[in-house]
């Protein structure tokens, strides 16, 4: 997974996906539209989704729309997405809205999607932590100059020899971290004895944000 951070860092993130399924969130008869596909970056940093859907349809349907402005969208109007791609691993992104675009004659169909979060599971190797997560920001954002080094045997690991470290901080069970690489910011969450909170990249980001007044994009 290493090889996508330095492209979705700098917005030219893609994914060639021989295979795509995206499934309608509802018990009874959903609509499922499977094929090949991509997803890729906007300028923006925004992920999205296009699918060269093999389901047939009538263009008809995009017409047969009973969603009312003004009202809750129903959990049944959204689609969970599973991909495959080049290298065999599996994407998962749930909860997405679709758009749908019908070819000459309705005898093609594209599937549009904005993506707000995706995710793979790979396999890395065991080391001695109960829970890790490592987050990805772009350099061009300016952390303020706090060295707290709380954790004084991290100096001596020489993992971080030709690192720049801004800050370690112990918080109960968690050690969070914050590095500079070559060409990104990098955030290490681990705890040894218990689960890390629930969005906790959710949180480190909207204090980020906060701090740096800078909209973020984190892999």
């Amino acid at each position: 997974m290493l090889r996508e951070i330095p492209d979705y860092i700098d917005l030219k993130f893609t994914l060639e996906l021989p295979e795509i399924i995206i499934s309608q969130r509802k018990q009874n008869n959903p609509n499922i539209y499977t094929g090949p596909g991509s997803i890729y970056q906007n300028k923006n940093g925004q992920l999205l989704l296009k699918l060269y859907s093999k389901s047939s349809e009538s263009s008809t349907s995009f017409f047969n729309n009973n969603l009312e402005p003004g009202k809750i969208i129903a959990d049944k109007e959204y689609y969970n997405v599973k991909a495959l791609d080049m290298y065999g691993h599996t994407w998962v992104s749930n909860r997405v809205r679709i758009d749908k675009h019908y070819g000459q004659g309705g005898k093609y169909l594209i599937i549009f999607s904005g993506i707000n979060q995706i995710g793979s599971e790979q396999e890395l190797r065991e080391i001695e932590i109960n829970s890790s997560l490592t987050l990805f920001l772009n350099k061009k954002i300016k952390l303020p100059s706090a060295p707290f080094i709380e954790d004084k045997t991290i100096l001596e690991n020489k993992f971080y020899k030709n690192v720049r470290i801004f800050s370690n901080l112990l918080i109960r069970d968690y050690k969070i971290t914050f590095l500079e690489r070559s060409n990104w910011i990098e955030i290490l969450a681990s705890s040894r004895k218990s689960k890390l909170p629930e969005n906790i990249d959710l949180r480190i980001c909207e204090a980020l944000q906060f701090i740096t007044f800078t909209k973020l994009n984190w892999f």
